[in-house]
């Protein structure tokens, strides 16, 4: 029986590098995925990797580590059967697959990238202002965009791979901080295609109390530390990403420490360092 026949719609997307085909049984489910990452502008191309749906919708888990009580409602091909996803990372990207284990390293981070192609990982916690400063470099100091939530570098390497998925940047409302959906192509201003080289770090350090931002440079060792307490495990383990480790630590490191919360004293401290941080 074919396999493709009830799965009517199709799109595909290259990430990392690799072309992931997505075949679903209903449109809705294609045009919502088409919101959170950008659909391949190539011909289509022979996958690299294939996943199947019967969801009308999307759902939050399609993206992020779910539950182990959860079911992603997708499905891939290994050796010409469907199988169920259930690993407890996310199927999109699918970094459990073959494709990709063991050979991508994610840390908590953002990365924006200059003309000469060298990248600038800003690394930090959950809101500590990632996509804050990755959106006010690109929209007003010409950089160009790679991603602003999990930075993905090629095992062994310091490649940073571009990954322009949906920004949720937290905003005010009514007196309340909440997150916005945007699509990236709608929230800032050159969204790279290509990836580039690191060349420096910048860690974001937001403290209770602080008068002004503090910039400190940072030595090989205590890089090393703040990167490995930035990883994520996204199918790789820390170990099989020890040799990036090593090269990230040797790059112009930053920390830039400020009072939480203060944004504007975040930028403060990134235009204070910003023009000395790809010498």
């Amino acid at each position: 029986m074919n396999k493709y026949i009830e799965y009517s719609y199709t799109e595909q997307y290259l990430i990392f590098g690799k072309f992931i085909s997505v075949f679903a049984k209903y449109p809705s489910f294609v045009n919502e995925l088409n919101e959170f990452l950008e659909p391949s502008h190539t011909e289509y191309a022979t996958p690299h990797f294939e996943l199947f749906t019967n969801l009308q919708h999307t759902h939050r888990y399609l993206f992020r580590t779910r539950p182990n009580d959860s079911d992603t409602g997708m499905k891939y091909m290994e050796n010409g059967h469907l199988v169920e996803w259930n690993f407890q990372t996310p199927p999109f990207p699918p970094y459990e697959s073959e494709i990709f284990s063991g050979k991508i390293l994610a840390l908590h981070g953002a990365a924006v990238m200059d003309k000469q192609r060298k990248v600038t990982l800003i690394l930090g916690i959950k809101g500590s202002g990632k996509t804050t400063i990755s959106s006010y470099l690109v929209n007003t100091n010409g950089m160009s965009f790679l991603t602003d939530e999990t930075a993905i570098i090629a095992s062994g390497t310091d490649f940073v791979y571009p990954f322009p998925r949906k920004i949720l940047p937290r905003e005010v409302e009514k007196g309340n901080i909440i997150k916005n959906a945007y699509p990236a192509k709608d929230f800032m201003a050159n969204i790279s295609s290509v990836g580039g080289l690191v060349e420096s770090v910048v860690f974001l350090n937001p403290v209770e109390n602080c008068d002004q931002f503090e910039v400190h440079s940072l030595n090989v060792h205590k890089a090393m530390t703040k990167l490995m307490e930035n990883f994520q495990y996204i199918g790789t383990n820390i170990f099989d990403g020890i040799e990036s480790f090593h090269l990230l630590s040797t790059k112009n490191s930053k920390e830039l420490t400020y009072k939480s919360g203060d944004f504007s004293e975040l930028k403060k401290g990134i235009e204070c360092l910003w023009p000395n941080i790809n010498n």
